[in-house]
Order: C-alpha cells, then sequence, then structure tokens
C-alpha cells in the first residue's frame, strides 16, 4: 500500500479545520490515501470528526511545544486553523507550530490561519489582527529552514457578514420580512466574499497540490451593498432596504475613536466596539482586497466551482442567516 500524505492540522475542531478535513478525506484514494493528525485541547470535544482510521488525534494546546513537535513529526504538511482574539496568543502560538514543524524535519509546507483579506498590502497598525499575520509571514521566511508558507486568502467569509458581528442585517422581528442593511459608504462599496465551504475546497486542493507555495487567492463573489440587497430581496421576495450610516471617511474616523480607550481591554465585548468596524473598512475600501480576476487562482482548481452570494442565499433561511457562520462546518 502506498505511504500516506500525512496532513497536520492544529486546532482541529474549529468550523473551518473540520470542512478542510472533510474535504481532504473525500480526496483520499487508494493510490494516494491521505492521513490526518489533528492536534486538539480536548479530545472529549463535541465537534470533533467522527473515529475513522485515516485520523489520529494528539492532545496538546497551543503553548506545548513538546506535544507540537511529537504532532509535527510524521506530517508533510502542516495547518493552523487557531482563531482567537488575543494577538499574542496568535503569533506565539503560530511561531511554536513553525518551529515544531522544523524540528520535526518532515514538513515542507505551513498554512498559517490568514484567511481573510490581502493583508500583505497592509501596513503593521492598519488592522490589528493582521499584523500578526504580517509577522508569521516574516518568521516563516527568516526562521523557518526547509519550511514554505502557503497562505490562502478569501476575501471576507460571506458567511459571517449577515452576523451580529458586522451588524449589517437587520430583519423585521413581525416576520413580515421587511429588513434593513446598514452600511458606511454610498452602498456601491465592493465586499470580496467566499464562503466557508468553498475556502475549504479551495484550502484542501492547495494542501494536495504539493508545488502549491506562496500566496494563494481564491474568490466566491464580488457585491457591493446595493447588489446585496438586491439579491437578498430577488432570492427571499423580501423588501429589505440600504441605510447608510455614514462616509468611509466617518468610519475611519469613528473606528479609531471607538478604539482608543479599548484597546488595552482583552474583553471580547470591547473588541466588539471597535473591530467590526475595522473589517468593514478594510472590505469595503479596496484597500486589502485581493485583486482583478486575473491575480486569482480559482482557475489553479478547475474542478471546484465557488459558492456565489445567490448560491449561498439559495441554501440558507432567511432566518437563519444571522447563525450561518457558527453552522458551518456542522454537516462534517
Amino acid at each position: 500500500m502506498p505511504t500516506p500524505y500525512t496532513v497536520g492540522i492544529a486546532g482541529l475542531t474549529g468550523k473551518l479545520a473540520r470542512l478542510i478535513a472533510h474535504n481532504l478525506l473525500q480526496a483520499s484514494t487508494p493510490s494516494r490515501p491521505i492521513h490526518i493528525r489533528g492536534l486538539v485541547r480536548d479530545l472529549t470535544s463535541p465537534n470533533l470528526l467522527p473515529a475513522s482510521p485515516s485520523i489520529t488525534l494528539i492532545h496538546g494546546t497551543s503553548t506545548d511545544l513538546a506535544a507540537a513537535t511529537a504532532f509535527a513529526t510524521g506530517c508533510d504538511v502542516v495547518l493552523c486553523c487557531y482563531l482567537s482574539i488575543d494577538d499574542g496568543m496568535m503569533l506565539a502560538a503560530h511561531k511554536l507550530l513553525i518551529d515544531a514543524c522544523v524540528a520535526a524535519r518532515t514538513v515542507r509546507r505551513f498554512f498559517p490561519a490568514d484567511w481573510t483579506l490581502d493583508y500583505t498590502r497592509l501596513s503593521p497598525g492598519d488592522l490589528p489582527p493582521k499584523d500578526v499575520m504580517l509577522a508569521v509571514r516574516e518568521y516563516l521566511v527568516n526562521s523557518a529552514p526547509g519550511v514554505e508558507g502557503v497562505h490562502v486568502l478569501n476575501g471576507a467569509f460571506m458567511d459571517t457578514i449577515f452576523s451580529g458581528f458586522f451588524g449589517l442585517l437587520e430583519l423585521d422581528s413581525s416576520g413580515d420580512d421587511e429588513g434593513v442593511w446598514r452600511c458606511w459608504g454610498d452602498g456601491e462599496e465592493v465586499w470580496e466574499l467566499s464562503t466557508y465551504a468553498s475556502t475549504a475546497a479551495f484550502t484542501a486542493a492547495a494542501v494536495l497540490d504539493e508545488s502549491a507555495v506562496g500566496v494563494l487567492k481564491f474568490l466566491g463573489d464580488r457585491k457591493t451593498s446595493a447588489e446585496i440587497v438586491a439579491t437578498l430581496n430577488r432570492v427571499y421576495n423580501t423588501h429589505i432596504h440600504l441605510e447608510h450610516r455614514g462616509s468611509l471617511a466617518e468610519l475611519f474616523a469613528t473606528m479609531y475613536e471607538r478604539r482608543a480607550p479599548l484597546k488595552d481591554d482583552p474583553s471580547y465585548g470591547a473588541y466588539l466596539q471597535y473591530m467590526p468596524l475595522f473589517y468593514e473598512y478594510f472590505c469595503t475600501t479596496g484597500l486589502a482586497h485581493l485583486g482583478p480576476l486575473d491575480a486569482l487562482d480559482n482557475a489553479r482548481y478547475p474542478s471546484i466551482k465557488p459558492e456565489t452570494l445567490e448560491d449561498f442565499l439559495r441554501r440558507t433561511p432567511l432566518r437563519e442567516l444571522e447563525v450561518a457562520f457558527s453552522k458551518a462546518g456542522t454537516v462534517v
């Protein structure tokens, strides 16, 4: 039997991690079997994938170098699927995993938890969570001999823009299918969007493509706020209207005003007061867009047909849009 291609996924219980693992296992064949090694902090988590001889679980935390090295040893490629608002933790955890990959001596590629926006176009301090990824990218280049970075970028997760995090969509609680989409700008600002499902499919394809290195850009759709509202109304036969909160210049000023007294407060409540505004600004100004169609890497994997906004809406009941992001990966 051929030697399995071994993929390590740190944070295997996360939504995106589960979807990536599902795609990888679906791609496993007798001629190229896939084995997944998952680093998890709770071996009893209800979010674990179903038991399979193709999955090995290793118990360990993001600060346990010995566990991370044991996890990485024997892997051909490693993905980090950690998610935290603690930037210090995210940077330290990435560096520890990269060090473990170097020590393992078998890992040739490392996928950081990049995903949202083309942060390579940003400068330190522009969007604080992406400062971490800029530092991780630099660390891979300078401190990880023999391990190449693969940076998957997907615009914004389509599943999340309808959530309470952004607070863009508010449906009438009476159930009359009335609602409002509240955005900054004039409504013609473009959102670059990909679903969790499409992002996972492209990521899995890149994992299995041993020639895939560097920055890879995948996208499902591009829509302005006005087009998003029009698509919502067409798919659901609703009467949602656009409401403008202010100009992009006012958004820029507001997000820094809100952050100033809270930037040293580590609580999620404080984070919610300003970080959604930062993300809306960089998602819609074009400053961190993936670029023109010919800059995308979708064509690298032509068998994958990414979901458009309309595709996503047609598979998601209207009243479930707000929680759709939390259900990503639960079908696995």
